[in-house]
């Protein structure tokens, strides 16, 4: 599988490889992403059953940005998945529209602590930035966890914001695991909204958010640097 590495921009490790994911991968994500992103991301088990039509729409449209990618085995088992997309200093407003529009209740429910995050994070005031490189799901097949996959991904993408002249790199972290991933990376934390914090008009928190993830994290990178940014650690 992996003797058009050249062509595929695809960086292998032992048995293993990283590859650009494209629309023909679509199907095959999604099916992974229902098994092991949706049914352990903190704010959609939160919210139960599965995810909706609309979210997933949403998060399969970032495969058009051509910055997201695949840890695949020798025998093409897709082991992991990191997609991306950008993001500006409207993306709140974005979120906002998208949530009144989309017809949908659960989905309309996520968008707007999203866009409550993106408003208080602020982070294009703190960065300068007019544009970053935003991570928006992450997922690693259980069985290869521990072999540094998520890390490599997050490496591979932050690498394509570089190349692609991106001057921040972002990670929302509703999971405690990733926000473990984002500081190995040494990212900034620059905001923390604990679950607890985000309450309706009667002050009951919205999402009742599994144990042990406490907070929503947003962190950032600066990417404005020369020389390479990625490195395999296993």
């Amino acid at each position: 599988m992996f003797n058009n590495g050249a062509e595929c921009g695809l960086v292998q490790i032992g048995e293993y490889g990283i590859v650009q994911a494209r629309a023909a991968d679509r199907e095959r994500i999604l099916h992974f992403l229902r098994l092991y992103f949706y049914t352990e991301e903190p704010l959609n088990v939160a919210m139960g059953g599965p995810p909706s039509a609309a979210d997933e729409e949403d998060t399969l449209a970032l495969l058009e940005h051509g910055l997201s990618y695949l840890v695949v085995g020798c025998d093409g088992t897709l082991l992991g998945v990191v997609l991306s997309g950008p993001v500006r200093p409207d993306e709140a407003d974005h979120m906002e529209a998208l949530a009144a529009s989309c017809g949908c209740a659960k989905f309309s429910k996520l968008l707007r602590f999203l866009a409550a995050v993106e408003r208080r994070a602020d982070v294009w005031r703190l960065s300068g930035a007019t544009r970053a490189l935003s991570v928006q799901a992450l997922a690693v097949l259980p069985a290869a966890r521990g072999r540094g996959f998520g890390l490599s991904l997050l490496q591979r993408t932050r690498a394509a914001a570089q190349a692609a002249g991106y001057p921040l790199f972002r990670l929302d972290c509703s999971s405690c695991y990733s926000a473990q991933l984002a500081e190995r990376l040494g990212m900034q934390c620059v905001h923390s909204l604990p679950y607890t914090q985000y309450t309706d008009v009667d002050g009951h928190p919205v999402f009742d958010i599994p144990s042990p993830h406490l907070e929503m994290r947003t962190y950032i990178q600066s990417i404005e640097c020369s020389g390479p940014l990625w490195s395999l650690e296993r």
